[in-house]
């Protein structure tokens, strides 16, 4: 998610693991996914009306500052309510009967993700090559008149916290999950069996950026750690998204992004060594 060359400041950083840590803890407390998604939508929600409160009183220092803020940070609370919303009402609605009149009903709602992306084509095509030549333009305030002649839910948007398109950026983002959510539901249905068996095995989900997951797969290869370093960082890359849910296709585009980091290249195995080196410490610390 971060663009090139930017780190996660300290302020966002601390509150993103702290909506991590929230989230993750529920996780293995409710077993409910409608409870579930409800608690995390309110989580969620919490943590953007601080967001608010800060980039409501506190001025970016520039334009990339801005774009970094609506394109990178946003979503990372955004995405998740939007996703928990979504899955709480699939769920909610969802009719108690035969296989297949649940499955009729989620093939439904893939139908309507699906609707979504094919309505939203040119931007999703921007996400997806990972562009930026609009960024200016997308993701800075001050464009919402002009993106509600064709987006009407740009009318209803906060100019003050809104650029239109960091709302359509977390759309996507949490429609992906969606859609990866309904498919799995329909395997659920049409292979009990199978999925009674990978019912054992914990639903495992990358809660950083992709570009971290992108960096530690480049450094597992230039270590060897997997295969001595000879599986092709592309075959990784499909392995290791599909298991977190997380789209790599372009992961040598995330090799650029870290390349063109100024002050730090290795950001997340950096900042994995200070959370390991802190946790190792307070564990020490209490044990005394």
């Amino acid at each position: 998610m971060p663009v090139a060359g930017k780190i996660l400041p300290p302020v966002f950083e601390r509150r993103f693991e702290q909506f991590n840590s929230e989230t993750q803890h529920l996780a293995f407390e409710e077993a409910d996914i409608i409870l579930r998604s409800k608690a995390i939508c309110t989580i969620a929600q919490r943590h953007l009306n601080e967001l608010k409160q800060y980039v409501t009183t506190t001025e970016f220092t520039s334009l990339d500052d801005e774009i970094f803020f609506f394109k990178s940070v946003k979503p990372l609370f955004l995405t998740p309510f939007l996703y928990h919303r979504k899955i709480h009402l699939i769920e909610l609605n969802r009719p108690v009967g035969s296989p297949a009149i649940q499955e009729a009903y989620l093939q439904g709602q893939i139908h309507r993700v699906k609707h979504f992306f094919d309505k939203y084509t040119s931007f999703y095509q921007y996400y997806r090559t990972e562009d930026t030549s609009k960024d200016l333009q997308y993701y800075t305030r001050g464009h919402l008149s002009e993106m509600a002649m064709q987006y009407p839910f740009a009318t209803e948007a906060d100019p003050t916290f809104c650029t239109g398109y960091d709302y359509l950026l977390a759309r996507i983002q949490a429609n992906d999950l969606t859609n990866i959510y309904l498919n799995r539901a329909v395997f659920a249905l049409q292979h009990p069996e199978e999925t009674a068996a990978q019912a054992e095995q914990p639903e495992l989900q990358w809660t950083s950026a992709s570009v971290d997951l992108a960096e530690f797969l480049y450094g597992a290869v230039a270590d060897g750690f997997i295969n001595n370093g000879k599986t092709p960082i592309s075959t990784l890359a499909r392995i290791f998204g599909k298991i977190f849910n997380v789209n790599l296709t372009f992961i040598h585009k995330k090799l650029e992004e870290i390349r063109n980091r100024k002050k730090n290249r290795t950001v997340f195995w950096d900042r994995g060594k200070r959370s390991l080196q802190r946790k190792i410490e307070e564990d020490d610390e209490n044990a005394l």
